[in-house]
Formats: structure tokens, C-alpha cells, sequence
């Protein structure tokens, strides 16, 4: 289980592309009758309907991203001995967790807004599973982000105990005197 876990946090493209096979796979399944279609209900709405969430949706991914965006360059910004040792022992993982939250965000995005084009100007048979993708993306972007977030959290509170312990004294007025 341990290892499992590794490759969940420390390879957000295996993840990732797990989740395009697994989307794949279920719509070929459902166009070959195999599975019943799930989204028939979605498309049986009015177009305005469907177009609303999928561009509901969209709006959510781009908030994600934006939000994936501030922590990464937050991460990368901060100053002080414990960011950089963070920065530089996380390495490769940490590139790829800053790199994949900013594009789940990203190509959510694009996907809900794909899906919203393709129900409008048709055929809209992609249009489900090109939304199903953007959820499961962001489902996999968002903890992702918050996980990266509190462990930038963690550093932080290090870094403030470490130079405003009671055994130093720094002034950490926001005015300087004299």
C-alpha cells in the first residue's frame, strides 16, 4: 500500500493518465453497448442546459488553476533556509506536483469548454466524456493543490519558529526605527 501511495503523490502523471485510459475506456465501452451511457440524461437536456454546466464547470477549473498557480509561486518565492531545502529535496516530485495541479486546472478548463463548443455545433457525442475528463482532472488537480498548499503550510510555521524563537530576539516590527 505504501508504494502505491509513493506512486500517487510522486507521479501525478501516472495518475493523470490513468484517468484518460479510464475515461476512454468507459466511452468505447458505452458505444459499444457494453455499459449503459451515463450522460443520457445530460444530453437529453436542452442544449442551454447542458452548455451552462459544462461552462459552470469550466469556471470552477479555471478558479483551480488559478489557485494552483498562487501556490506554486508561492512555493517558489519564499524565502529562507527551510524553502530551500524543501525546494531542493522534493526535486523531481515536487516539479511534477507544482507542474501537473496548474495543468489539471488548465486542460479541465479546456475540456469543459470543449464539451460546451461541441454540444452547441455538434455532433455532442464526445461532449460527455470530454466532461467527464475535466471533473475527474480536477478531482485529481484540487487535493493535489491543497496537499502541496499544507505541506508549504508546514514550512512556513518552521521557518517562524525557528527565527522568532523566545531564545532570539529579531525586531519583527514592520517600521524600522533609527
Amino acid at each position: 500500500m505504501q508504494w502505491l501511495r509513493s506512486k500517487v503523490q510522486d507521479h501525478p502523471l501516472y495518475v493523470s493518465l490513468s484517468i484518460f485510459a479510464a475515461v476512454a475506456a468507459q466511452a468505447a465501452l458505452t458505444w459499444l453497448d457494453q455499459l449503459p451511457n451515463m450522460w443520457a440524461g445530460t444530453l437529453a437536456q436542452e442544449d442551454s442546459v447542458t452548455v451552462t454546466l459544462f461552462l459552470g464547470t469550466a469556471a470552477a477549473a479555471a478558479i483551480l488553476a488559478g489557485f494552483a498557480g498562487v501556490v506554486v509561486v508561492f512555493g517558489l518565492t519564499a524565502d529562507g533556509d527551510r524553502f530551500r531545502v524543501f525546494r531542493l529535496e522534493a526535486g523531481k516530485s515536487l516539479r511534477g506536483n507544482w507542474t501537473s495541479t496548474s495543468l489539471a486546472g488548465f486542460a479541465a478548463a479546456g475540456l469543459s469548454l470543449g464539451a460546451a463548443i461541441t454540444v452547441v455545433n455538434g455532433p455532442d457525442v464526445a461532449a460527455p466524456w470530454l466532461f467527464e475528463l475535466s471533473l475527474l482532472l480536477m478531482a485529481h488537480g484540487a487535493p493535489r493543490t491543497v496537499w502541496i498548499l499544507r505541506e508549504l503550510i508546514i514550512v512556513v510555521r518552521n521557518e517562524d519558529r525557528v527565527r522568532h524563537s523566545p531564545g532570539k530576539r529579531k525586531d519583527v516590527s514592520i517600521t524600522r526605527s533609527g
